[in-house]
């Protein structure tokens, strides 16, 4: 445990002081998140000692405040990164944030030498990481923290009890704990949805700017922290009224029916987000013109378009133009009316295909950022996919935050309690690489049929799979048991 907190510090330091590797950023990064990841092994050893150190009594309070800290932390994250985000507003760190140095080297900046310790809402994270990982850090060294193993005690006292000299504990029901690690990885995967996929589908959807995207959001996951500490304080209750695999069910039944809610119903479309810039054509075919309008001398950047081109900050164009307009202000007036006045005084004709593609106008792509909002053009579904409402958004929101305790502390216990008072070292790190497992697959998996296909192939494919898993565990319900350590189920 030591181990995966120092290894959880030196993740996240290295994260806060990227700016000082300068080119090598990059790779320090990945390094970073990956230290960061290994530590997240810290969760199997929790997990385990939990299930060791309680009565089959005491699991499923205790395992549920275990699961409260982690599913509360996740989601006052995103409150924390709120509250960065405005401590280091746009219009007050500006001058901070662009000295990034991925930033640096697309400007085609050197970069080798870094450019020192930065304090920004980027790195502010990994600071605060690593403090709270210096903490825990502490509480888990061995002057202050102590182990018991009460679980293996109270199965030998069992057995005693019952006069049973038999020390082999039976096999657990593998079908039973295959449904339970299922219905896990689907929580975990919903959880991905509501952190990776709520800010970019804001901004898509309501024409936000990321950083109305980040603050709303942070705000209503803070909001969602509440109902679930309301959840995870229910669990203890209605545990002990209630069979537990009923109160799974109704988890998974919570989250199914918040998949149908965030299937878009409306008649209103987002905004698409409009990145060109509209210029008036002086060109036609192959041919490069060398004289501009007379009354549009504003030079323009070349601009290619098919075999046409506009060159009108060629310096032979720009000289053409000041003949074109001496000649045309120094001859006579009479003249400039008169059918004999000489040709070279008179503007080139240009034929009648020319001047009707002069006339066109044309939307030329942004070569610099965009600052337009809305729906990329590229996202097709986004021309006639209606957006989910702001109430809709909310309600299938909270109804997802507020059954996702519920399945996740419900299927740790019951996962536990299937596999008995056997050592579950290995059995638990392989729950908590199934929602490792989530975390990786999630938001590839959503990402792609959300850039792709949009809304309602997203929460339809969504709810498809809860439906499933619903079903699964009503098939399973009488095998979802704690193992019976004197004999067969």
């Amino acid at each position: 445990m030591v181990t995966t907190m120092v290894l959880f510090c030196l993740g996240n330091l290295l994260y806060a002081v990227l700016s000082v590797f300068g080119s090598a950023a990059l790779a320090v990064m990945i390094t970073a998140r990956f230290i960061v990841g290994v530590s997240s092994a810290s969760m199997a050893l929790i997990r385990t000692y939990t299930s060791s150190s309680t009565t089959l009594k005491e699991r499923t309070p205790v395992v549920s405040l275990t699961s409260a800290a982690q599913a509360v932390g996740f989601i006052i994250g995103p409150a924390i990164q709120t509250a960065l985000a405005v401590a280091f507003s746009e219009d007050t760190s500006e001058a901070t944030n662009s000295t990034n140095v991925l930033d640096a080297q697309e400007g085609g900046e050197s970069v080798g030498g870094g450019v020192g310790i930065q304090w920004n809402m980027y790195t502010a994270t990994g600071w605060i990481s690593c403090c709270f990982g210096l903490l825990n850090l502490v509480l888990f060294l061995p002057c202050i923290f102590q182990e018991y193993n009460i679980a293996a005690k109270e199965a030998q006292f069992q057995k005693r009890a019952a006069n049973d000299q038999t020390s082999k504990i039976p096999k657990p029901d593998y079908v039973s704990l295959v449904v339970v690690l299922s219905t896990f990885f689907v929580t975990i995967l919903i959880y991905v949805l509501l952190e990776s996929l709520m800010v970019p589908m804001c901004m898509d959807l309501y024409a936000w700017t990321d950083q109305k995207a980040i603050t709303v959001v942070g705000i209503g996951l803070s909001i969602g922290a509440g109902l679930c500490l309301f959840s995870f304080i229910a669990i203890k209750f209605l545990t002990k009224i209630v069979d537990e695999r009923i109160v799974l069910i109704a988890g998974v039944l919570g989250m199914a029916v918040s998949m149908i809610i965030f299937i878009p119903m409306g008649s209103s479309y987002p905004k698409i987000k409009n990145c060109t810039s509209i210029y008036t054509l002086a060109s036609h075919g192959n041919e490069t013109l060398g004289i501009a309008d007379a009354f549009h001398l504003t030079s323009l950047p070349d601009i290619d378009i098919g075999n046409a081109k506009v060159m009108s900050n060629n310096p032979a164009t720009t000289e053409g133009n000041a003949l074109f307009r001496e000649s045309f202000d120094n001859s006579p007036v009479g003249d400039r009316d008169s059918s004999t006045t000489s040709k070279s005084d008179v503007p080139p004709q240009i034929d009648t295909n020319t001047r009707s593609l002069r006339r066109q106008r044309r939307h030329v792509p942004h070569t610099g950022d965009c600052k337009d909002t809305g729906c990329p053009p590229e996202q097709e579904w986004c021309s006639y996919t209606p957006i989910i409402e702001l109430s809709q958004l909310g309600i299938a929101s909270a109804i997802a935050v507020m059954g996702y305790p519920f399945v996740l502390t419900i299927s740790s216990v019951l996962y536990s309690k299937v596999l008995g008072p056997k050592p579950q070292g290995l059995w638990m790190g392989l729950l908590i690489s199934t929602g490792g497992l989530s975390r990786v697959i999630g938001p590839i998996f959503v990402s792609y049929i959300y850039t792709e296909l949009g809304t309602r192939w997203i929460f339809g494919i969504l709810l498809c799979v809860m439906t499933f898993t619903l079903l699964m565990n009503i098939i399973m319900y009488k095998r979802m048991v704690p193992m019976n350590i004197f004999g067969k189920r």
